[in-house]
């Protein structure tokens, strides 16, 4: 706001007898302020949305040069601007029917992408349900048989029951030589707490429309007819497992009879394990990588990516969900209460030095 300032006359002229002067009209002085200089201004303003369109272009431009860049995409090395791409995607800790979405969304992503040549499955797991590692299986399956591209498995600190059904339908099978693997079976775990609670003076009353039912309540004893329905699911689901296996690795196993020989649930360390046709040869990541470039026949003109997956907030963080831990998490161990088949070791361990 401009400042003004007004002179007036004395409005008491001294007494004199003599008439008032003419009033005369109130001097005004306006301070204007300098105007801004605008040209300045209005430059920068230009500058600013040319920049932005600029950085418009250049990105529409590099989409049309490289129209295989996901936003998800990140770049783990060889060459960043290389058409041809090889994908990494993780299966680390407890499988289960929630926790392969992610992989098999990365799966299902590489399958439409015809610049992604082969896919490097990096496998850290015990295992998990049936049913989670069979849907992942098929997916691996369906991305072979659709795309027919190689997949190459990566075995790194775990990789057993589950686990290694999921890295049957691989071309190749690298392990770390500290790898622990096989645990070929099906486990179920059931528990009774019947004397317990009769000693606490818990009477359960379960109302059921059959008497298999509540087949598997921690709440009595399993009678025999049970254990049999039960037994008869492992071996099912055991036959089934073998089905896998045999389908794709009876020439390296050397047939039914040997499989079934060693599919008793034994683990074994990356050499053993190579010994007995499980796995193809004892390396690491960048050798999986390697095999996979000469496998799908593109040479050093590749970048090998892997697909950043959804930030879930801080509780991820502090759950270290992305960690390399191939343990459960309590959500995970909460669901081994509840009676399932699955493909896991017997017990839950780590090796260490």
């Amino acid at each position: 706001m401009p400042e003004s300032y007004s002179l007036t006359p004395d409005p008491n002229p001294p007494s004199g007898g003599g008439q008032r002067p003419p009033q005369t009209p109130p001097i005004v002085i306006n301070n204007i302020p300098p105007k801004k200089p605008w040209l300045g201004s209005t430059i920068v303003r230009t500058l600013l949305v040319l920049s932005i369109l600029g950085n418009i272009a250049l990105f529409g431009m590099y989409r049309t040069y490289y129209p295989g860049v996901s936003s998800n995409e990140q770049f783990v090395s060889g060459k960043q601007f290389a058409s041809a791409k090889i994908a990494i995607i993780p299966v680390e800790g407890m499988i289960t029917t929630e926790s392969v979405k992610s992989a098999r969304g990365e799966l299902k992503k590489a399958m439409k992408d015809d610049d992604v040549k082969a896919i490097v499955l990096a496998v850290n797991s015990p295992g998990g349900t049936i049913s989670g590692s069979d849907e992942l299986y098929h997916t691996i399956t369906e991305f072979k048989q659709k795309t027919q591209r190689p997949i190459v498995v990566s075995m790194e600190g775990l990789a057993t029951s589950g686990a290694y059904y999921i890295s049957m339908p691989a071309d190749e099978i690298f392990a770390e030589r500290s790898c622990i693997t096989g645990s070929i079976g099906v486990i179920v775990n059931l528990m009774s707490f019947e004397k317990l609670l009769k000693d606490w003076g818990i009477q359960p009353e379960v109302i059921k429309s059959g008497s298999m039912k509540d087949s598997g309540s921690p709440f009595r004893t399993m009678t025999p007819e049970e254990r049999e329905e039960w037994q008869g699911l492992v071996t099912a689901m055991f036959d089934q497992f073998l089905g896998v296996i045999l389908k794709h690795r009876t020439e390296k196993i050397g047939g039914e009879e040997k499989l079934r020989k060693i599919a008793n649930g034994q683990v074994f360390i990356a050499e053993e394990a190579k010994k007995l046709g499980l796995i193809d040869a004892i390396g690491y990541r960048d050798d999986a990588i390697e095999s996979a470039k000469k496998l799908a026949g593109v040479g050093e003109e590749v970048r090998i990516i892997t697909y950043q997956r959804p930030f879930g907030g801080w509780l991820d963080v502090i759950q270290s969900k992305r960690q390399s831990s191939v343990l459960p998490n309590w959500t995970q161990l909460a669901d081994l209460r509840m009676p399932g088949i699955w493909l896991l070791p017997g017990s839950m361990f780590t090796a260490g030095p």
